[in-house]
């Protein structure tokens, strides 16, 4: 309850957040085209800017392989906090909390959700495109989720001061039986942190400070976008 409730407020409110060395966290695996094994880009027409009275309309989202891969990332990151990381706070009780929350994968996935079951019948997850079609949908959005955090420091160079880029990016184009695509709601985040380094608990914070900050970001523009492009 507590996390669908800080998502769906769009994290509302400042958490006492809980990260150390970037040495420790795990690496995610290279973003590839988003349509990779699931149907060619070339059999699209992608020419459909908005689409019209979609609470008639039945929506499937099938992920594309970017996405699975930030979500092994997200849950990978997510279990490094309970372990490694967890271990380093002189707080893990804390960390524990602010990880259920933050890195939650049902709480992210649900706010980006959100927008779409507002002006559609109804969304349902398949996992292919055909599997859609075949079981009624309207239009298949193939969903594309980047995150991500890329530290900017030299590994050879002290800094006083840490930077690291993190990235929230989603997508989703609404492709329909004829293979007509469009629109493309897209929103890119990229925040930049940049804290001074501290004891392992404190620059634990720091980092969760900055990817709630990154998803929240996210989340309030990949609203606004599915406004814009779907009209209940």
């Amino acid at each position: 309850m507590l996390t669908n409730i800080f998502y769906r407020s769009l994290f509302a409110g400042v958490l006492a957040f809980s990260l150390t060395s970037c040495a420790t966290l795990p690496l995610k695996a290279p973003l590839e085209d988003r349509y990779v094994n699931l149907v060619n880009e070339d059999q699209l027409n992608q020419s459909r800017t908005h689409i019209e009275n979609a609470k008639s309309k039945v929506l499937a989202v099938v992920f594309s392989k970017n996405t699975v891969n930030s979500l092994t990332y997200n849950a990978t990151l997510r279990e490094r906090f309970s372990t490694v990381i967890g271990s380093m706070s002189l707080n893990p009780d804390e960390i524990a909390e602010d990880r259920e929350i933050v890195l939650s994968e049902q709480g992210l996935m649900g706010a980006l959700f959100l927008p779409l079951k507002t002006v559609f019948k109804e969304v349902r997850i398949v996992k292919s495109i055909p599997e859609g079609f075949e079981g009624g949908a309207d239009y298949v959005g193939v969903m594309d989720l980047d995150l991500n955090f890329i530290n900017l420091d030299s590994k050879f160079t002290p800094s006083s001061i840490i930077h690291n880029d993190h990235t929230a990016n989603c997508s989703i184009i609404f492709i329909d039986p004829n293979l007509v695509a469009g629109p493309d709601v897209i929103a890119n985040v990229k925040h930049r942190q940049e804290t001074t380094p501290k004891f392992a608990g404190a620059n634990n914070r720091d980092f969760m400070y900055a990817v709630k900050i990154a998803r929240t970001k996210l989340v309030k523009s990949f609203a606004a976008q599915v406004k814009t492009a779907v009209s209940p």
